[in-house]
Formats: C-alpha cells, structure tokens, sequence
C-alpha cells in the first residue's frame, strides 16, 4: 500500500514540477522578449516626393529588398536567453488632417542602409526625421471626444491540407487554414512594370490617396504595413506561422512553403486507391498477375492485384485542366518572390465632432483594388465585430476593440511577442479591466496565457504573408498619375554642381 501511495504522490511531484517549469520559462521568455523589444532604438522617416516620379513599383520592390533581414536570431542563446525577436519594419502612409505623407519606421541602425536603398531608386526624394504622426491624437476606450473606425486586413482565401487516411482534403470549414500562397493582383498585374505613359496608368494605390487626400480638419487616417521577412518563421529559428487544426498524422505547422508544395501536390492527386482495393496499369485498366499451377493446384489463374496500403494516383500533365494549370501558375508566382510576413492596419480617427460615417466604407473597401478574382484578396477584421446587440451588452466591447487596434498601430505590433485571447475571457475583462489601463488588460492576458496554455502556441490574428511584388504595389512612390492635391511634393531634387561653374 504504501509502495502505491509513493508511487502516485512520485507522479503528483513529477506533474507539478513539469507545470512549475513551464510557467517559468514562459515567463523567462516573455521577459526576455519585452525586454529586447524595449531595448531597441526606432526612428521615423518622411519621405518627401519630387513633382516627377517616372519609376514603376518595380524600383520599390527593388529597394525594399532591404527590409528581409533575418540577423539576430540564429541561435538557441541570443533567441532564448537574449530574447531576439525577427526584425521588423512599418511602411506608413498617412493623413494628417488631408496632408498625406509617406512614413519609413526602421530601427535606428538599419537607417542607413534603407536611406541608400531608396535614394539608388529614387534620386530625387528627400527623407528626414520626423516625430511619430500617432502622437498628435490619442484614442483610449474612456475617451468621450475621438471616434475611430479601423480594420486590420487581412488575405481572406482558405484551403485545407489533405487529410493523410484519405488523400483528400477536409471538406469541413473549421478545419480550414488561411491559404497565402495565392497572390494578389499587382502592379504586375496593372502593367506599370511596362512604364507607360502618365495618362494610361492605373494605379491601385490612388484609391488609398484620394481617400486620404479627402480628409479635412480634425481628421487623421493612417494606413500601416508592418513586415518581417518570413524566412525566420521556419521551424528552426521560430515556429512556422500556421497553426493546422486537421489531425490524421498532419504537420501541426505550416510555412507558406509548405502550403505551396502541398496544394500543387492536391491539384495533381486523379484519385487515391484505398488498401485491398484493385491495383490501376499506366494504361489505366486492373493490372493483373498470374497465380502458377502450383499455387492453385489446377491450371494458371489470373488474378487482379489488391494494394497493400493507400496509394494516391497522380494526373499525367497533359490531363491537368487550364483551370489546374491556371492555380499552379497562381501559386509559382507568389513563391517566385521574397516573403515577407505582414501585419496591414487602417484607421480613421477624428475628433467626434468631425467624424464622417461615410468614411467607414473607405476604410473597409480601399484595398479592394488588390483582389484577384482566381487569386487572394483582403478580408477586413473591423472594430465593429459584433452583429448581434446582446453580444455587446453594456456597449463596451466596441470601445476595446478600438483601443486595442488603436494601440496595436501606435506600437507597432507585428509577430512577436504573441498573446492569446479567449472570446470568453474578453469579455469578462472587457467588463472587469473598463476602468483600467490597455497595459493592466494585456498583462492579465499574457498571464493567462503562460498559467493556462503554459505548452500552446498561438497563430497570430490578422496575420499575412506577401510577396515583395504584393508588398511594393501596396506601398510606392505614385507618379503623377496620383492627382491627389494634398500628397506635397518638393520643387528640387538633390544633385552635384555643375564642373564649368567661374572661379
């Protein structure tokens, strides 16, 4: 008896020491992140436009290939003891009472060699130092004189990877997973890759220019696109980025990569031949075998051979459909660029007196122009989740959601560090927190996380990957082809004196 007492008391020990080792070094990492994150040194640049641009997207895309750095993080000490996150970038564009600037955040040291990067492509700009725009009005879930409507947007299309007792996908759509290996229509897309003339360009980014350009006093609108190149996010240096919910002997994660590989894999799948069931010739007829007499015991027999396990039946390539070629194609081109993880945020914030409803459909509808009807699109996530009044019982769920994209913008928040929220917590908190601080609420949910989901990983929220080419047609310097009239423009360009000036 008392051999099982020790026994299961032993297992009570080993039980609690485990949790107790989990908590710890949860909270050692998120320490350890935070204070990385606090440590790093930012600086935000405006970049001020020449009256003529003559470049495509092409020179942006070009330029921007300075923001996939993946130092930092290579190793076990400087990701868990250093607590390194991937770095990251904002490209901003943003409107300030209808005076629209283009924004660079960078930390501090990669400064230099992104000034380089544009001013190669662009000679004629002009960057230099700004305070942070955000500064300017501040929104927090007790304030009574600043309304907000935003939206994080993210790419909407979803897909299933192939369940492995079957050979075909799930066709239940919990199950499904965001699918960012489609890409959105580009600049390639528009054909400014070809330089056409001013008057014959169709710029997707106008849309977002012209709203900007149409705010008046006491109006803010600010468009971010936070980025992190995506190769960190491999299994090694962290974790890939997409969570999967299928069971079956699946991975658990998936990178872009592997989500591109596999849906090629599924286009290609003719049928999937369960075990014992009739084995298929390359001619497509039961391929057969011969049984000896000896084996029978009478004359030679002809039997049918049965498969020893699942088999999956690949389509020869002349039996791929345009409309299989046509996604695989799809699917090549998003891959045949860099990527870059994305967090992309759209706010209209006003003094209340000023604030125009009717700005709610441009804040939701401006990157339409990027949808691809056999490709991806942005999906928005607003404010306003809510459809149902009893969902919103005491109007504060609204307000917190305002706040807490409010507050995701002004810091910046892109990857890392990751904090779960249960629907149900929130809205105990949202109730318990009302007259606290956005930090009191977010500490309560770090700590929720590390003592109740001590072992879980959570998928980031409003999360995409995109492409270079995706990323550049998002955000580039217009030609004048954007007619905003509130978009500056500086009168000279930087140059070197002529050699024949009189001594």
């Amino acid at each position: 008896m008392q051999f099982l007492i020790d026994t299961v008391l032993s297992v009570i020990y080993i039980i609690i020491f485990l949790i107790l080792s989990a908590w710890i070094w949860r909270l050692w990492v998120y320490y350890v992140n935070q204070k990385y994150i606090n440590s790093l040194s930012w600086v935000l640049l405006d970049i001020k436009l020449p009256r003529e641009i003559d470049k495509s997207p092409v020179a942006m895309e070009t330029a921007l290939h300075s923001l996939l750095q993946s130092g930092g993080v290579s190793v076990w000490y400087k990701k868990y003891f250093k607590g390194n996150i991937p770095v990251y970038s904002s490209l901003e564009i943003a409107s300030i009472e209808g005076i629209v600037h283009f924004y660079l955040r960078v930390e501090k040291k990669y400064r230099p060699i992104m000034e380089a990067s544009l001013y190669a492509h662009y000679p004629g700009i002009e960057i230099v130092e700004a305070p942070d725009y955000t500064s300017l009005i501040r929104y927090h879930h007790l304030t009574k004189d600043v309304s907000l409507w935003g939206a994080t947007h993210s790419l909407s299309k979803k897909w299933s990877p192939t369940v492995k007792a079957t050979g075909k996908k799930t066709e239940n759509p919990k199950e499904e997973m965001k699918a960012d290996m489609y890409p959105l229509k580009t600049y390639v897309d528009y054909k400014l890759e070809e330089n056409p003339k001013e008057e014959h360009k169709v710029d997707p980014i106008n849309t977002i220019l012209e709203f900007m350009g149409s705010l008046g006093k006491g109006e803010h609108a600010w468009f971010q696109i936070v980025v992190s190149d995506e190769g960190n996010f491999n299994g090694k240096k962290f974790p890939k980025l997409f969570k999967n919910k299928i069971k079956d002997g699946l991975k658990k994660e998936y990178s872009v990569s592997d989500m591109a590989k596999e849906r090629r894999e599924q286009i290609r799948i003719a049928d999937v031949m369960q075990k014992g069931s009739d084995a298929v010739s390359k001619y497509g007829g039961v391929e057969t075998r011969t049984v000896p007499a000896t084996e029978v015991g009478g004359k030679p027999t002809t039997v049918p051979i049965k498969y020893e396990s699942n088999v999956v039946i690949y389509k020869k390539e002349n039996e791929l459909n345009a409309e299989d070629k046509n996604e695989i194609d799809l699917i090549n081109k998003k891959m045949s660029k860099p990527l870059l993880a994305s967090a992309i945020r759209l706010i209209y914030i006003t003094k209340k007196e000023n604030f125009n409803p009717a700005h709610i459909q441009n804040v939701l509808g401006v990157l339409k122009p990027y949808g691809l009807p056999a490709g991806n699109s942005f999906s928005p996530l607003p404010t306003d989740p809510y459809d149902y009044p009893w969902e919103d019982t005491g109007k504060r769920r609204v307000p917190w959601r305002s706040e807490e994209l409010f507050d995701a913008y002004v810091e910046r928040e892109g990857i890392m560090p990751m904090v779960h929220e249960s629907k149900f917590m929130s809205r105990w908190a949202d109730d318990f927190f009302w007259s606290s601080s956005m930090k009191a609420r977010k500490t309560f949910f770090m700590l929720y996380q590390i003592f109740l989901h001590p072992f879980s990983r959570v998928e980031p929220e409003g999360l995409s990957v995109l492409n270079l080419e995706e990323i550049a047609s998002l955000w580039h310097f217009p030609g004048l082809v954007a007619t905003t009239p509130t978009l500056p423009r500086i009168d000279s360009t930087k140059g070197i004196a002529p050699v024949n000036l009189p001594q």
